[in-house]
């Protein structure tokens, strides 16, 4: 764990692709945060993990970025593979070279200064006053080092300070930030399952309407005597009763703030 004391950690496997929770080896639940865990806590065990996928012939992993107890930098995972500061060499597995890996956070905090990890983070991670202050310091100095040598900029990257600075050692392994939500939400097919759930809400809405609704109502006349639309939108998406659902079979993407229509004008 953090802490470097053992643990049994185990990762998600569907087909060639890891999900990894980081919080489930780094997590802050695993400690008491307090200014001796600051100093001590790593993501080492991290690597161990991330290598075992790899070992399980894992040749894509996602990382999940959040929870976590430690704020190294991502120091600790880096130095799992060897990492040396001076010659920013890497000690990879044999099949690393057809591994992708990509992190997935909402974060987007930079590496340092007063938006990275160690100034949003720190405290909430026991870090004392002075601490922070240090700790940051090494960060900069690592950002400008990282940027000599790799020519990644950690300061441009939203999400390179994400869990405690986990971001930033995953493209320094080869890999790459996603938005967590974005991702997962595509794995699970989260789009259709909503768009699926709205439209049998609008069905079911539209059964009722035909039971009750006056058959001498304008709108519905309208309908019936051969107007475009069905009963549900000449009534009640024109009446503002209740919104459009998809278009070209995909769910809504422009809002209905202030308009019942996502075409229509805002207060129309």
């Amino acid at each position: 764990d953090l802490m470097g004391q053992p643990i049994q950690a185990s990762f998600l496997k569907v087909g060639n692709t890891a999900f990894i929770e980081s919080a489930s080896v780094v997590g802050i639940d695993k400690i008491t945060p307090s200014p001796e865990t600051f100093e001590q806590a790593s993501s080492f065990g991290l690597g161990v993990l991330l290598k075992e996928a790899v070992h399980q012939g894992c040749q894509e992993i996602y990382l999940t970025l959040g929870g976590t107890g430690s704020s190294d930098g991502g120091l600790g995972l880096l130095e799992s593979f060897g990492f040396d500061e001076k010659t920013f060499k890497l000690q990879f597995p044999a099949s690393w070279e057809d591994v992708r890996l990509t992190g997935l956070t909402d974060v987007q905090n930079i590496y340092a200064g007063k938006s990275g990890f160690v100034h949003v983070f720190g405290k909430q991670k026991g870090g004392s006053d002075l601490q922070v202050e240090a700790r940051d310091q090494v960060a900069s100095d690592f950002a400008l080092l990282v940027k000599e040598q790799t020519g990644i900029d950690l300061q441009a990257v939203a999400g390179s300070g994400a869990a405690g600075g986990l971001g930033a050692a995953i493209l320094l392994l080869g890999g790459r930030l996603e938005s967590g939500f974005d991702r997962i939400a595509s794995v699970l097919c989260l789009e259709e399952d909503i768009k699926e759930q709205l439209d049998g809400a609008k069905y079911d809405f539209e059964k009722s309407l035909k039971k009750t609704i006056d058959r001498k109502n304008g709108m519905y006349i309208t309908n019936s005597s051969g107007a475009k639309g069905d009963v549900l939108s000449a009534i009640c998406q024109t009446r503002g009763f209740l919104g459009q659902t998809s278009i070209i079979n995909k769910r809504v993407a422009f809002g209905y703030d202030k308009r019942t229509l996502p075409h229509f004008s805002k207060d129309d």
